[in-house]
């Protein structure tokens, strides 16, 4: 039960409350404009290709490029056994 009284709920003025949520409403909608803009800079759709080429780009440039290689090898690494998995489930269940 809840009293005037409680400490932990203080009773609050009407006009505090209506206060409280003006802020919050203020604030969420500053923060929907600021992730409206940066959507706004992302750009609408972007191709494979075009994220194939970023990607290139980016490993041409990277310092670590033997550690990138070696990151893509253990995934391709990966994936038979991952077949198997899939496979072996589809069967058993």
């Amino acid at each position: 039960m809840v009293t005037d009284a409680d400490p932990v709920r203080p009773a609050l003025d009407p006009r505090e409350i209506e206060q409280r949520l003006d802020a919050l409403e203020r604030a969420s909608d500053a923060r929907r404009a600021e992730l409206r803009a940066l959507l706004d800079d992302l750009p609408a759709a972007l191709s494979r290709r075009a994220l194939v080429s970023a990607a290139i780009a980016d490993a041409r440039e990277a310092p670590d490029k033997g550690a990138i290689v070696a990151r893509g090898l253990r995934k391709l690494g990966r994936i038979p056994r991952a077949v198997w998995r899939r496979v072996r489930a589809r069967f058993a269940g």
